[in-house]
């Protein structure tokens, strides 16, 4: 797969970047440093506090998430990754990683990153921990050498903050727009139609690639679309951001898999299944709340009007399809994680 992706880049005379080009809505963000850069060893250091629950587990062999899976699962297998023979992988030899690993006291808390300077700007809300003494919350990601991704987006309405660390990994980048929104739809909705870099690199307009060797830090807009491909073991870190100025590409995307959430159960496969259920959470939990809030600070009186009036329709929409799961469904029985309060329904 590795092999094939840079085959059809060299075939259209795509270079490896080592920064985003002039004009990219992906940003290069250089940080004060005031403590050093994280390594490695400090994002294993909180990979290792993590309990199995704390992160996501990815068997990158076969693009899937794994459950029941602990730190040292993960650690092993990056260790062997080098070393696994050809037969050992046709076999079924897992090659995991470790997602959104929470930080500590011991690792990533202790070096106090900032997204400068979207810290300082009122039109972007920071993911945060809670508490009098909030900060930017940042969650880790640990990747085996060969690891592999398919193009995906990580979030529905928000922007990345990404502080990569350490390894050697090339991004393949394409924009959120009507046309990419429709093949990855496609995706979700076609069971025999996956979406692999290499086809990608096709279809999907707007290709950006983004080579990584050394410590960088940059911003991804909304909804963009990426695909990896590692070379040397890798880690990094990233703070989700809510952008006044990214409101209409999160509003495209948000609104597409808002779509999917209203189809049937049948017309869904079990892995869309489970991207709606993560929106339909996500979008009550945090989207919704800070598009409200970045509402509130919104000098423009036309955008905040947008802003409150879309943000109104996705909550009456969200409830009608709670009510309609609830009514064909015993709560519980379905993949959706809902909780009935007399007060009005909310996702958990």
């Amino acid at each position: 797969m590795g092999s094939a992706i840079l085959l059809k880049l060299l075939q259209k005379n795509q270079s490896l970047p080592p920064r985003p080009h002039d004009g990219s809505s992906v940003k290069q963000c250089p940080q004060p440093q005031p403590f050093g850069t994280p390594t490695l060893d400090i994002c294993l250091c909180d990979l290792a506090s993590a309990r199995h629950t704390d992160f996501g587990a990815v068997n990158f062999g076969h693009a899937t998430n794994v459950d029941h899976v602990t730190p040292f699962h993960v650690m092993a297998s990056i260790m062997k990754a080098a070393t696994v023979s050809e037969d050992e992988w046709r076999n079924g030899q897992p090659l995991l990683g470790a997602l959104t690993v929470p930080g500590t006291k011991h690792g990533l808390q202790a070096y106090d990153l900032t997204p400068s300077p979207f810290d300082k700007d009122q039109d972007y809300i920071l993911s945060s921990s809670s508490g009098a003494q909030a900060s930017p919350r940042w969650s880790s990601s640990v990747v085996p050498l060969g690891a592999i991704t398919h193009p995906h987006a990580d979030y529905y309405g928000c922007s990345q903050f990404i502080s990569h660390f350490e390894g050697r990994k090339l991004w393949l980048l394409w924009p959120c727009t009507e046309q990419n929104l429709n093949i990855v739809t496609k995706a979700y909705l076609e069971p025999n139609f996956l979406l692999t870099a290499d086809i990608a690199i096709d279809i999907l307009e707007g290709l950006e690639l983004y080579f990584l060797d050394s410590p960088r830090n940059f911003y991804i807009p909304a909804y963009h679309i990426y695909a990896t491909l590692t070379f040397t073991t890798s880690c990094d870190s990233r703070c989700k951001l809510w952008a006044l100025a990214e409101f209409n590409t999160a509003k495209l995307a948000m609104d597409m898999h808002l779509a999917l959430a209203k189809k049937s159960v049948a017309q869904l496969n079990g892995q869309t299944l489970k991207v709606v259920d993560n929106f339909c959470r996500e979008a009550e939990q945090e989207d919704l709340k800070h598009w409200d809030e970045l509402a509130s600070r919104c000098e423009d009186n036309t955008l905040l009007s947008d802003i409150q009036s879309w943000v109104q329709g996705t909550r009456t929409t969200l409830r009608q399809i709670q009510d309609r799961r609830l009514s064909r469904q015993p709560l519980g029985s379905s993949s959706w994680e809902v909780t009935v309060k007399r007060e009005g329904r909310r996702l958990t």
